[in-house]
């Protein structure tokens, strides 16, 4: 991750202004899981699914995907150095490697918002990506 000052955000084109749902990037550490917070993370994307609301739902999981759309999806795949923080959660060691992936598809996503769960690996990441991108 850089140190360096925000970078501004691309203009959004003039249906994404007109808009009155914001371009929402969610990131949630725990979503496939069998916990409340995980519950809470797949009804809200599966509503924002259903609405065909402008939502990019970035998430862990066991392989690493990407689909696009109005609801984009990005999963990525934790590395074998995690420790673990909760029966079913870990924590990703060496999440600095998946900055890159990750800066690169929200800067093509456009979010308005970028929402974070908490202070895991995705928040962490989260929050420096909003601060880079002026969100």
């Amino acid at each position: 991750m850089h140190t360096a000052a925000p970078v501004a955000q691309p203009t959004p084109s003039a249906q994404q202004a007109d808009s009155p749902v914001p371009r929402v990037a969610f990131l949630a550490d725990s979503f496939h899981e069998v916990n409340g917070a995980a519950r809470t993370c797949r009804e809200l994307a599966a509503f924002a699914n259903r609405r065909g609301y402008p939502f990019f739902s970035v998430r862990f999981s066991k392989r690493e995907a990407f689909s696009d759309g109005s609801f984009w999806v990005l999963e990525l795949k934790r590395s074998r150095i995690s420790v673990g923080v909760d029966p079913d959660l870990r924590f990703d060691l060496t999440f600095r490697r998946l900055w890159k992936p990750l800066e690169t598809r929200l800067r093509q996503f456009m979010p308005e918002l970028i929402h974070v769960i908490g202070p895991g690996e995705l928040g962490i990441l989260g929050a420096v990506a909003a601060w880079r991108m002026g969100v």
